[in-house]
């Protein structure tokens, strides 16, 4: 149990909405046992008077209280199921963000390796898993220990061999039964999370690789690979299934055997007038509803094994070390100043050669330097670099004079404006992608910043102008728009430095020009560092360095540009 304690403590924030559903809780289950409880003494008795066997019975106040209870169980169970989904859907909210604020750290280096499937099981079907805790674990085991408590000592103040019997058949279907299930379920439980797992990357990565999976008609073999995770899934929800009606069948087993034992101790009494007929009749229905406090914990504890391993893989984000640390004392940048890489190294595993070897480079303020090469030669580990999703090996990289490891994250990130061929776009507004560069820019200057992005008089036409949803990964607008509203937000935030990582690739010629152009105007005064390996663009750049295998093979000046007499650019390579 202790995996679980870390996402018990998150419930902290929701404890007092968690006490009120809980409590409602109790509140419905004690009435639903009052409610038969006091039914069967009153049927009882009402019978005996009708027989004439009971001189005096008073038929409104046990009436009332029958109305009372059938009341507050129907109330109770409407604002406790109210109370208590509305705090689990808020805490899995909260969890889905924790996680988020633990990845993000992550990105360059754990969560860079793991699959896109993986990442999205955990943050949607292993969150979703530890709803159990609460409202199938926590929750119903409180209220049964309470009431079962409750419920036995009201039993004793009438018959104490009764109160023993029920005692010990609550314990078993309460305790008993639930650790047993739990035990046989804990492995179906993992297997279940480690099937799902494989089912959702599986299935992700089809959909991701279908024009590859049509290509090369590897078809048949990525549905079988589907089929197999689906066939296993669906094998260990059979055997859960299997084990779920065993827990069942022995609560219900054991609650019948409570009510025999009752009546038949009970009659036993009755016989020796130390018990009424009436009080006998309330026994017995009242043991029948006791039960509904243990039926549902056998199946919360049989799914507590799938819990535990969904929130173990949690933990294993949670818990990772980031590859890259601010400082204790970070120093303050520059507000300017040329970009200076020192014989930095880069490797991404220590048995590999390295991506990056000794590379020397200076970007001095305001120039604009395009950086070519065909794919593998380093391009890409040099924009992450810059960026500081990984620090290198060896040599450093500087700012002015600060080292940028020794700058916070957030920081360097204020000052370079990224945009590559891969800008996410999400489901949201036109307005709200544009805020992820600036949260508090109005309405004003995000249209000012799609202008730029010659994208203006597109947005202004829309029915719902910047309100616009833009659908998932900007589905519903074409590449080029797509490409320029990423474009607007990198012109949004006003950053000093631009890094521009393919930043046309996939456009049309057309397309292309527009971007390049809208580019051209916002970075006049700012230093561009253009990773590329196409010829769109280059025309524009003071300097055009080539890599090859991690090292600087050639530079040169273009022509028109700050050195009139450099050689012309080397040849592009075609990725």
């Amino acid at each position: 149990m202790t995996v679980l304690l870390p996402f018990v403590k998150l419930f902290r924030r929701h404890l007092w909405t968690l006490l009120l559903g809980g409590a409602l809780g109790l509140v419905t289950l004690f009435s639903s046992i009052g409610l038969l409880t006091l039914s069967g003494w009153f049927i009882t008795a009402s019978g005996l008077a009708g027989l004439g066997l009971i001189a005096t019975f008073e038929i409104f106040r046990p009436g009332a209280g029958v109305r009372f209870f059938a009341l507050t169980r129907t109330v109770g169970r409407y604002f406790e199921r109210v109370v208590t989904h509305d705090a689990t859907f808020r805490i899995l909210a909260e969890l889905r963000v924790w996680l988020f604020d633990r990845m993000i750290p992550l990105a360059p280096g754990k969560v860079a390796r793991m699959r896109s499937g993986d990442v999205l099981n955990r943050v949607t079907a292993d969150i979703d898993a530890l709803d159990n805790l609460y409202l199938r674990v926590l929750a119903p085991s409180a209220i049964a220990l309470l009431l079962g408590a409750g419920f036995v000592a009201f039993l004793a103040i009438w018959s104490v061999p009764i109160a023993v019997a029920v005692g010990i058949a609550l314990l078993l279907a309460g305790v008993g039964v639930p650790l047993a299930t739990g035990r046989l379920g804990a492995a179906t439980g993992k297997a279940i999370v480690e099937r799902t797992e494989g089912l959702r990357i599986g299935s992700v990565d089809a959909l991701q690789g279908l024009a590859e999976i049509a290509v090369f008609r590897a078809g048949a073999r990525a549905a079988a690979r589907i089929r197999s995770d689906s066939d296993g899934l669906i094998a260990a929800q059979r055997r859960m299934a299997r084990i779920g009606g065993l827990g069942s069948g022995l609560s219900l087993l054991i609650a019948q055997a409570a009510v025999l034992a009752t009546l038949v101790i009970g009659l036993q009494q009755l016989a020796a007038g130390q018990v009424s007929g009436t009080v006998l009749a309330m026994m017995v229905l009242g043991v029948m509803a006791a039960f509904e406090l243990t039926a549902p914990l056998p199946l919360a504890f049989q799914y507590l094994g799938r819990t535990k391993a969904a929130a173990g893989r949690l933990l294993d984000i949670a818990r990772a070390k980031p590859t890259v640390v601010d400082p204790d004392r970070p120093r303050d940048l520059p507000a300017r100043g040329a970009i200076t890489l020192d014989r930095v190294t880069y490797r991404y595993q220590p048995e590999r050669g390295p991506a990056l070897e000794g590379l020397s480079l200076t970007v001095g303020e305001g120039e604009h330097v395009a950086v070519i090469g065909a794919s593998g030669s380093g391009k890409s580990t040099l924009a992450m670099l810059l960026l500081r999703l990984a620090d290198p090996l060896d040599g450093a990289i500087r700012l002015g004079d600060v080292d940028i490891r020794d700058v916070s994250q957030a920081e360097l990130h204020r000052r370079i404006g990224y945009l590559s061929q891969r800008s996410e776009l999400f489901d949201a507004t036109i307005a709200d992608n544009l805020r992820i560069a600036d949260p508090h820019a109005d309405a004003q200057h995000l249209r000012a910043a799609l202008a730029q992005a010659q994208l203006g008089a597109f947005v202004d036409a829309l029915p719902d102008g910047l309100d616009t949803w833009i659908g998932e990964g900007g589905t519903r607008l074409s590449g080029g728009q797509a490409r320029r509203i990423a474009l607007a937000r990198v012109i949004l935030k006003d950053a000093p430095i631009l890094l521009l990582d393919e930043p046309t690739e996939g456009l049309d010629a057309e397309t292309e020009t527009m971007v390049l152009q809208a580019l051209r105007r916002f970075a006049e005064d700012r230093s561009v560092i253009l990773i590329t390996h196409r010829e769109a663009g280059l025309a524009a750049m003071d300097r055009v360095v080539r890599l090859e295998a991690g090292r600087l093979a050639e530079s040169a000046s273009r022509a028109g540009a700050s050195d009139p007499a450099a050689a012309p650019a080397p040849p592009i390579e075609k990725a």
